[in-house]
């Protein structure tokens, strides 16, 4: 080959670069670069290598053929470079024979590699398959050089040489290309972990996921597994292995001083040492990516220059070609490789994220919770989560720009000069305004989400009412709740959407003028004062690249704002307070099975001290009582017994085997089976032990599967009775040796607490020998316990056996029960020694027990369908075009019309832009400087010609731009709100068999993550891809014009793209399906598992509901990481067709230069690499788009709801009178009234107070301000007030004066409640004679236009009270079912019930009790028959004019956070006065007069700061203030103590003395003195008379039931005295409570 490194290397490659003729000679250049710097790379990354691999735990495997091609093919190699370093040296070429020589040296380290590589199970080697192509392509070239210069005539050796060279490296690739498979693998092994270098660079590991996704709709079986290192098991292993050293270390968590908060671990630090090398994986594909895209306006330049240059050497035209698309290509596997790396990741963060929020949920504080509502919480889980996903998916945008933007204009320096300073400054000014305006777009977000959670948590207690709403016709005044609060949100989203207008512009229309900018400045100071094509569209290549800058660090910016405040919210929520070790000890040495030493006890650690002076000792074994009055700590005494409250001082210590059964039961959504087994294997004798003591045999019996019939969420198809013992035999069934039961016998009916006390609680049941610390309001339990504890504000009162208690005659417990056992009765479960086998016999029908052994499967094992909850909907695969419609009919389609017609007339004016811009360049007149020199008047006014044109063209986009962004963003907003309204209508307006099926998580998933994709992307997407779309179909058109061959190309490529498209979108809709479908559960797993926290941390279940939220996670971020790999796919297989355009394009030009126009060449050249770009982004942004706009579909199908009956019909309007305000003096008429009977008042009819929400109106306003001057100051009763809301603040409702003292609001916003993370909303003061509302999202717009449920609330507000005038309810051949698809739940029942009439209704569990009070309110309509409600058939009304006639007091008492008073009158209808008398009748005034804020306190989350009788009570005490002709009780007292019992029931009996009152019982003594009883079995009436009528019958039923409730052990006589003591006793209570 002779010496082939003689001279210079620069003087070596000119003189190869200026040969006319292929093949150059071999150079310098050749040896160095072609040969040497490959090796060099391998040699010096070859350490960094090694030492990663030795740090792998090895594995022993067979040594299999692949790997051992690669050994023998690289020792083959070694050996001829060492016969071809002989050769040389024998020639006298040392420098070629040296670099044989290492040659020889790298394949020995490569042979090394490879078995290194094989003993740490690497199943490919990314280095040495890098390594191989480039050796493989120098060694083609090299060949191809030889065989061009015939050397197989002149030099064979040197040939063959090189042909066994480059047959050997080939061979090497092509091994390196097969995944080197280490014995069998699983089908749970994911194709990407087998994947080839070759294979995961070009991602055709996917090609049968999508293939499949194309032939049929995928399903969760398609999919492929997730990798391990993806998982959320390893993903919260490493993650919770850095936060727990930190929080380990972090003084917030080792002592209570918040001083030291400083120091607190940081969220965000966690996040970044566990995933700092996993960033520097993802990013570092960056700058090689900016590399290529920085090198390719070169090549370009180049390009242009050779068709211009016809002397320019041909092949030089070949090697920009194949540079070009090397370039191109090498770019756009990079570029894929490095976004799959970043989208990994951002999976990676989201799931760290998640598992650490359920982590933290698992150990918060009970106080915690009531801060933070399971919405917030969700919220954080969902959005917040998002957010960081997001920024990272797109966070190496933000290093890619960072680079186009300071090599691109320096670059674009080079070619303009200082001309570019001009461009630069309009570029930098844009980056300026892009930052600031994202900073107070961050600032915006960070209300938007503020509002969100407020609105979540509203819609998530909304959910969890849903039934007490439904059943009081509250849906509009939780709906305007929900939809004034939506309103302030979409306030706040205008804000935004303004901004959006200037993104738009720095997306379109900026481009324009910065090139202008330059391009007129460089004309202007140029001496010669013309453009030629290459300076013209070398310009545009970089302006190109600054613009990718421009538009995506502005994103990355806006994102990382984003991502700022979702870390700081979930760092927030991460250091609230956690349950503490130091509260609780487990020490299993102590010799009490629960100890207390003098202890004080709160629920936070600044909070007001709860539990006072705890001193408790238990006894291993024994059976203890708490029992107290009603909110005295009985519940707090158990929670602090589990560690849930702050202890200070003393010491505690506790049985680490604990079993607690909550008051209020606690039931997951799974088959009763499931709840009670609470994931322990199954036993089934004890199984069946368990399920007979607790008396659900008898429920399974009827069930449809029995045992296998799936729970509703919260329990919502089980009464309360069988919930409660559903969580009692989970207790039970868990064998534990300490049980904590909060009050378990109080939902249940008498005769089955007796038998559940005797087969499972008493000294003979299930758990005899066991510790049982039992708290409840039954005394007839408490001669069978070992000791009594009596709880008094706090403290333990008194504490001692049952029979030392009681001989203390002035003793509180002594008077106590001695006060309440006659009307108690002698309902005492039977000592006889017949009830010790109780455990072992089997409920009968009849309540009693008989011995039975039926076999398990045949007992429980029912036919039929199990399955509750539907599975929800997927839809198809690809989004139906009518989802399209929906979203643009929201929008309006006249406003659609003039959106596309703006973006066309803005994309016409960009594409005549570049038309003009080469029509400029090849102006001949303006190139012929002897035509016109560079001075002339000529040239300048030709120059100031063309500039005019192209200025025309940059007005026009501008122009178009800003009006159809403008239009765009407010009709954006406008459709969010149609969207909104429509979903919360459908929710609202849904029959309550929709929420018993429907998990709430999948309900919140709508008004949450589909309705902010709704909000933040759809639009943003939809804008983008139509831009890209559009761009692509310009520049095609626009190619075709400068090179008319390319019309040929135009067209297959478009149908190739629409096709690849389609291919494509199946699969990855599917998919996108698939992961919001799955994220689903995960939510609706995390809000049951914060419902259960108690009992999941009594039972020590936290590792298996973390394993669950792991499983649900990596089922719902499986198909999201596949999406992104489907995206990265498609984008690939663009960028393919992107350099096969360029390949086409940049052949025509090296085949036709001599004809070609130099500005078409650098038009064409500069548009076909931008299609690269456009297609890809248009692909990206379309499935985005379809990812997106599956939200719209969902958020439809929600609101398509079948709806329940009307709420209103048009004849109920009929029955409306005239309502005035009794508020004040002054009398205002209902707008919907008859002006005729404007003056009339009926005797007995209620009236009310206007409602506040939404009907102001200018008139109103003038009115209030000029009687606000004369407004009387008058003191109020009280001091504070709810927060007022600084808009509304303007606004007040004319009620008449009010006896209230006029207030300034800057002082109400000085006493603003405190609470953390809870919403003030809906509360109501006087003020200034005025009623106001406050918390209520009131705006400008809410003045001048109405909202969304206004007009229900503004009707529903005038109610009629004529009717019913008697409250005679008459039932005729009533049957009724839940489900189409259930069995009837009454049957054909006939019964008529007086006015006036005391009805109680009893029955065993299942008889149709609940089902007669839900048919009576039309929550389960009619299966056939009619009801009668003074002779009107209720069926011809509207659901709320029949629900607001009737008056119910159910079972669970629930309560909504906001004020106390908001919860006694949501509806803001009653003055202070009538509040007052309530709380008095329900013998709570002197409880409220205590709190700080008195009816102004707030109430937590579900009313978690008030006790179980207490919530009862409020809910009692917002019955007698809507109290009507018709009462429903729903066993009303279960939940409080026997003094609070009988003296509401003196409160109900003479409160409702005129009313029609039905109740339903559990207690029967407390309807002992009712005028009739109703009783019920499986669905039929049995028999109906008065008591003493049905008492006098040993064979009825209601007797059976007297005599095991205790009521009738001294016969016939002795029964009649029973009634007549309850009855006086049930009137002196009256007169007591009086």
């Amino acid at each position: 080959m002779g010496k082939i490194c003689t001279g210079g290397l620069l003087e070596n490659w000119r003189n190869a670069w200026q040969i006319q003729e292929w093949p150059p000679p071999v150079s310098c250049f050749q040896v160095l670069v072609l040969e040497v710097v490959p090796c060099g790379a391998l040699l010096m990354i070859c350490p960094l290598y090694i030492i990663w691999l030795l740090k792998q735990s090895p594995e022993t495997h067979s040594l299999s053929w692949k790997c051992l091609a690669k050994i023998v093919l690289s020792l083959c190699l070694a050996v001829l470079g060492i016969v071809h370093s002989a050769v040389l040296h024998h020639s006298g070429d040392s420098a070629y024979m040296a670099v044989r020589a290492v040659w020889a040296v790298v394949a020995v380290v490569t042979m090394f590699l490879v078995g290194l590589e094989h003993s740490r199970d690497r199943i490919r080697s990314p280095p040495l398959f890098v390594f191989w192509l480039v050796a493989t392509g120098n060694a083609v070239l090299l060949l191809i050089m030889a065989i061009s210069r015939e050397d197989y005539i002149h030099d064979l050796d040197e040939f063959w040489i090189n042909l066994l060279w480059c047959i050997i490296t080939g061979l090497l690739l092509l091994v390196n290309c097969i995944s080197d498979i280490h014995g069998p693998f699983s089908n749970n092994t994911s194709p990407e972990s087998l994947a080839s270098p070759l294979s995961w660079l070009t991602f055709t590991w996917l090609n049968r996921l999508i293939l499949s996704g194309f032939k049929k709709p995928l399903t969760s079986t398609d999919l492929y597994p997730m990798l391990s290192k993806d998982t959320s098991v390893a993903v919260r292993k490493r993650f919770m292995a850095r936060w727990d050293i930190r929080v380990t270390d972090s003084p917030t968590h080792s002592n209570r001083d918040e001083s030291k908060d400083k120091n607190r671990p940081s969220f965000s630090q966690c996040l970044l040492r566990t995933f700092f090398w996993d960033m520097c994986m993802g990013h570092c594909g960056t700058v090689l990516l900016a590399s290529c895209n920085l090198v390719t306006p070169f090549i370009l330049g180049w390009l242009i220059n050779y068709s211009s240059d016809l002397e320019e050497p041909t092949w030089h035209g070949y090697i920009y070609l194949v540079a070009l698309v090397s370039v191109r290509l090498l770019g756009a596997l990079v570029d894929q490789a490095t976004q799959y790396l970043c989208n990994r990741l951002a999976i990676r963060v989201r799931t760290a994220a998640i598992a650490a929020i359920f982590n933290k949920a698992l150990q918060m504080r009970q106080n915690t919770q009531k801060g933070s509502s399971v919405g917030e919480i969700v919220n954080l889980m969902s959005v917040d989560t998002k957010n960081l996903e997001l920024f990272l998916v797109y966070s190496c945008m933000g290093w890619t720009g960072l680079f186009h933007l300071i090599f691109g204009a320096y670059l674009c320096y080079t070619v303009s000069g200082i001309s570019m300073v001009t461009g630069f400054g309009f570029i930098i000014v844009m980056l300026a305004v892009n930052l600031l305006t994202n900073q107070r777009v961050g600032t915006y977000q960070e209300q938007l989400m503020n509002i969100g959670d407020r609105r979540l948590k509203v819609v998530s207690e909304v959910l969890d009412g849903i039934k007490v709403i439904k059943l009081h016709a509250w849906e509009p005044l939780f709906s305007e709740k929900i939809a004034s609060l939506r309103r302030k949100e979409l306030k706040v989203l205008l804000h935004i959407a303004f901004f959006g207008i200037l993104e738009t512009f720095a997306f379109t229309a900026s481009k324009f003028w910065m090139t202008f900018c330059i391009l007129a400045t460089f004309v202007a100071l140029r001496s010669s004062h013309h453009l030629d094509a290459k300076r013209a569209f070398l310009i545009i290549n970089y302006i190109n690249i600054i613009n990718m800058a421009v538009l995506s660090l502005p994103l990355v910016v806006k994102l990382g704002f984003k991502m700022r405040i979702s870390l700081a919210r979930i760092d927030g929520f991460l250091q609230t307070e956690d349950v503490e070790k130091a509260d609780l000890n487990r020490d299993t040495k102590d010799p009490y099975a629960l100890r207390i030493t003098k202890s004080d006890f709160k629920w936070e650690t600044n909070g007001p001290t709860i539990l006072r002076d705890i001193d408790i000792q238990v006894i291993p074994g024994q059976l203890v009582a708490v029992v107290g009055a009603v909110g005295s700590g009985k519940s707090s005494l158990l929670a602090a017994a589990l560690g849930e409250m702050v202890r200070v001082g003393g010491c505690s210590n506790l049985n680490p085997s604990v079993a607690h059964v909550p008051q209020e039961a606690w039931i997951q959504n799974l088959t009763i089976r499931d709840n009670i087994l609470f994931g322990r294997e199954l036993d089934r004798s004890w199984y069946k032990s368990v399920v007979k003591a607790c008396s659900l045999k008898p429920d399974l019996e009827m069930l449809p599967s029995g045992d296998s019939t799936e729970i509703g969420e919260k329990g919502i198809n089980l009464s309360g009775g069988q919930k409660q013992r559903v969580s009692l035999a989970r207790a039970v069934y868990s064998q534990a040796d300490t049980y904590l039961l909060d009050d378990p016998l109080s939902a249940v009916d008498s005769h089955v607490g007796k038998s559940i006390f005797e087969g499972v609680i008493g000294p003979q049941g299930l758990l005899q020998g066991k510790t049982r610390i039992l708290v409840t309001h039954g005394l007839q339990w408490l001669p069978y316990v070992d000791h009594i504890y009596v709880m008094e504000d706090g403290k333990i009162k008194e504490a001692g056996t049952y029979s030392a208690l009681t001989a203390s005659i002035d003793g509180a417990f002594a008077k106590f029960v001695a006060k309440f056992v006659h009307s108690s009765g002698s309902q005492y479960p039977n000592r006889s020694k017949k009830s010790s086998n109780s455990a072992a016999k089997k409920i009968s029908a009849d309540g009693s027990l008989e011995e039975s052994d039926v076999s398990f499967s045949q007992e429980w094992s029912n036919s039929g369908s199990s399955q509750l909850t539907a599975s929800e909907k997927l839809g198809e695969s690809k989004v139906k075009w009518s989802v399209y419609a929906d979203l643009f009919r929201a929008y309006g389609w006249k406003f659609f019309a003039l959106t596309v017609t703006l973006i066309l007339c803005f994309h016409c004016s960009f594409n005549a832009f570049y038309v003009f811009l080469s029509s400029f360049t090849d102006d001949r007149h303006l190139a012929n400087f002897t035509e016109l020199p560079a001075d002339s008047h000529g040239r300048q006014i030709r120059n100031r010609d063309h500039f005019w044109l192209l200025a025309y063209c940059g007005i026009a986009q501008t122009v178009f731009t800003l009006f159809y962004a403008s239009i765009l963003q407010w009709r954006h907003v406008t459709t969010s709100r149609v969207l909104h309204d429509q979903l919360l209508r459908g929710v609202m307006r849904a029959p309550i068999s929709f929420f018993e099926t429907t998990p709430i998580g999948r309900i919140l998933n709508r008004f949450s993550q589909d309705l902010d994709s709704l909000d933040s992307f759809v639009f943003f997407f939809l804008e983008i891809c139509v831009e890209h779309a559009l761009f692509v179909l310009g520049i095609l058109t626009v190619i075709s014009y400068a090179l008319p061959l390319m019309t040929v190309v135009t067209v297959p490529t478009v149908a190739f793209v629409y096709f690849l498209q389609m291919f494509y979108s199946r699969s990855v809709c599917r998919l996108n399906r698939l992961a919001s479908v799955n994220r689903s559960p995960v939510f609706a797993h995390f809000s049951e598992t914060v419902s259960g926290l108690s009992v999941i941390r009594a039972h020590r279940q936290q590792t298996r509901f973390i394993y669950d939220n792991q499983v649900k996670v990596d089922r719902f971020q499986s198909p999201a990481l596949l999406a992104y790999a489907a995206n990265k796919w498609m984008q690939l297989w663009l960028d393919l067709l992107g350099c096969f355009l360029l390949l086409i394009v940049t052949v025509s030009v090296i085949s036709s230069r001599e004809d070609a126009k130099p500005g078409l060449v650098g038009l064409s050249l500069s548009l076909v690499v931008a299609i690269t770009t456009e297609l890809k982004a248009m692909s990206q942004k379309s499935s985005e788009l379809e990812s997106n706009i599956v939200a719209v579909e969902r958020i439809r199908e929600y609101s398509k709801i079948s709806s329940e009956a009307p709420w209103d019909l048009p004849e109920d309007d009929d029955r409306q009178g005239n309502v005035l305000s009794l508020c004040g003096k002054v009398k205002t008429r209902c707008p919907d009234t008859d002006s005729g009977n404007s003056s009339k008042t009926s005797r007995g009819k209620r009236t009310m107070c206007p409602s506040p929400y939404g009907i102001f109106s200018s008139r109103v306003m003038s009115e209030s301000k000029s009687r606000l001057t004369d407004t009387i100051s008058i003191q109020s009763d009280h001091d504070h007030f709810p927060a007022v809301d600084s808009i509304s603040k303007k606004y007040f409702l004319v009620n008449g004066f009010s006896h209230r003292r006029r207030s300034n609001f800057d002082d109400v916003e000085k006493q603003r409640p405190t609470t953390y993370g809870s919403v003030s909303v809906g509360h109501a003061i006087h003020a200034n004679g005025f009623k106001a509302c406050d918390g209520i999202s009131i705006n400008n717009s809410d003045i001048e236009e109405a909202g969304p449920f206004h007009e229900w609330i503004t009707k529903e507000t005038y109610i009629n009270t004529d009717w019913p005038q008697k409250g005679k309810i008459q039932f005729v051949d009533y049957s009724c079912r839940y489900r189409k698809d259930t069995e009837q739940v009454l049957k054909r029942i006939n019964f008529v019930i007086n006015g006036g009439e005391k009805i109680g209704v009893v029955g065993r569990t299942g008889a149709g009790k609940s089902s007669l009070v839900l048919s009576l309110f039309r929550i389960v309509e009619a299966d056939e028959g009619r009801i009668f409600i003074d002779d009107v058939d209720i069926a011809t009304l509207g659901l709320h004019s029949l629900r607001r006639a009737l008056t119910i007091l159910p079972q669970d008492p629930v309560l909504f956070a906001g004020s106390l008073r908001d919860n006694l009158d949501p509806a803001y209808q009653k003055t202070d006065i009538e509040l007052w008398k309530a709380l008095e009748q329900a013998h709570l005034n002197h409880f409220v007069q205590t709190l700080p804020g008195q009816l102004d306190t707030m109430v937590g989350d579900n009313g978690s700061n008030f006790s179980m009788g207490q919530r009862q009570l409020v809910c009692l005490a917002r019955t007698l203030l809507c109290k009507s002709r018709v009462l429903v009780l729903d066993e009303a007292t279960a939940a409080v103590d026997l003094e609070t019992d009988s003296l509401v029931q003196a409160t109900i009996h003479s409160a409702f003395t005129s009313c029609t009152v039905i109740a339903i019982a559990h207690r029967l003594s407390t309807i002992l003195d009712y005028d009739r009883v109703l009783v019920l079995d499986q669905g039929k009436v049995l028999e109906f008379d008065s008591p003493g009528t049905l008492l006098a019958k040993p064979d009825s039923v209601f007797y059976s039931l007297a005599k095991e409730s205790g009521l009738t052990g001294r016969g016939n006589d002795g029964r009649m005295i029973a009634v007549t003591e309850e009855t006086d006793s049930s009137t002196t209570s009256s007169i007591i409570g009086k």
